[in-house]
């Protein structure tokens, strides 16, 4: 489900020329540190002028912290401009097996929120769930038998478990208002997304809901 889990950081200076090159960049501080990039992250390089640069590896120590300036020092194998701005892709997660770079995203229905490798990533989520569209054959169209099959877990995506290449991945996102209203909103006792039913309860009968319905052709992954 794409690539990495979206650390980036901006070059607020470069040195110029050369191969190996050192960078100071915005050091992300506080709940934001989850942004900083570390030692062997794959990035991308968005110039400053909204052009592709290239793609390099972070090396050496990226936790080198500037006491004066409070920024961190990187190096790459790219020379790169002030301004850039660079993104990581690519990570492998660990337990993914040959699926290295994917993103695993996760539901915890207690806390409402959607996490992407374990971090918070949408809140007020009260459904997640995905259903594959399968090509076994390799004959370019979805298989009749066998064809559709929703989540073993319902609230996960997880292509370290993809023992084929899915041909189409559809989502289902359903979420609610932060906080419960006075007054009932939503007289349904329940709702089904796909083939997953879900009761609504006092008091989340005080929530408004908005229904999403994705369908994506995915690339360049295996299984």
């Amino acid at each position: 489900m794409g690539a990495g889990s979206g650390r980036w950081t901006v070059c607020q200076q470069s040195n110029t020329g050369g191969t190996l090159t050192e960078l100071n960049v915005r050091h992300w501080q506080g709940p934001d540190s989850i942004n900083n990039l570390r030692n062997g992250d794959s990035v991308k390089i968005i110039s400053g002028l909204k052009q592709y640069v290239g793609a390099t590896r972070v090396i050496g120590n990226p936790v080198v912290v500037n006491a004066t300036t409070d920024q961190l020092t990187l190096s790459t194998g790219l020379p790169v401009g002030t301004g850039a701005l660079l993104t990581e892709v690519n990570e492998l997660v660990a337990g993914a097996g040959a699926a290295g770079g994917a993103v695993i995203y996760t539901l915890n229905p207690a806390t409402r929120q959607l996490l992407r490798n374990g971090i918070a990533f949408l809140d007020n989520v009260e459904e997640f769930q995905v259903r594959y569209f399968w090509d076994q054959d390799n004959d370019g169209t979805i298989d009749s038998l066998g064809g559709e099959t929703d989540d073993v877990m319902q609230v996960e995506v997880n292509p370290a478990r993809w023992n084929t290449r899915p041909i189409l991945i559809g989502l289902s996102l359903v979420t609610v208002s932060p906080t419960v209203e006075n007054m009932v909103v939503d007289t349904r006792p329940s709702y089904t997304t796909w083939n997953r039913t879900i009761n609504i309860a006092a008091p989340n009968n005080r929530r408004y809901r908005n229904f999403y319905s994705l369908y994506a052709r995915p690339r360049n992954i295996g299984g």
